[in-house]
């Protein structure tokens, strides 16, 4: 009886597994390459709105939430240059590091350059650096840094479950936060 309900959970698995490995695109959303010239033209109907509060100045918060809304959106570098902007008008905002760190990890569901990685951990590093000025935002530098820590002795599948488990915890402390 074991074995045979194995079996069922194993095919459906399998099924569940191939159906959705036709959902994937085999090569990035074109609007992540958009020349860097074009993003001022991204605006919310494109991009799409988020609510992710800071502890950063208003003036930051700003850039801060347009860069969370391209990273969403798949628009890696501009994300970068929002991300960095925020930084500019608020150098202590560490949660603006973590969208960096973030927009480095690039596709989601494939390994990050070996580049970006030597990149996003100084990013990481200057997040906990300056530490979140709130538990949620340390959540977000933790979960973040537990990806990037072991990145030159952990294979991607590792580091991405460690961040999964501090995404997880992070959820489950903060029930109400819509973007954990």
């Amino acid at each position: 009886m074991k074995r045979q309900k194995f079996l069922v959970q194993w095919w459906l698995a399998l099924l569940v597994f191939v159906l959705l490995a036709g959902c994937v695109p085999v090569q990035p959303p074109q609007a992540a390459t958009a020349p860097m010239s074009d993003i001022r033209g991204l605006t919310a109907d494109v991009i799409g709105t988020v609510d992710f509060p800071t502890s950063c100045s208003a003036e930051a918060q700003a850039e801060f939430t347009r860069g969370v809304a391209l990273l969403h959106s798949f628009y890696f570098p501009p994300a970068i240059s929002s991300f960095e902007s925020a930084l500019n008008l608020d150098p202590t905002c560490a949660m603006a590091h973590w969208g960096i760190a973030m927009s480095r990890l690039g596709i989601p569901w494939s390994p990050t350059p070996d580049d970006a990685v030597a990149a996003a951990k100084v990013n990481v590093e200057q997040a906990v650096a300056l530490g979140g000025q709130t538990e949620r935002e340390q959540a977000y530098i933790d979960a973040i840094a537990a990806f990037y820590d072991n990145a030159d002795g952990q294979a991607f599948g590792e580091r991405a479950k460690a961040y999964e488990t501090a995404m997880a915890q992070l959820v489950q402390d903060f029930p109400d936060d819509t973007e954990g």
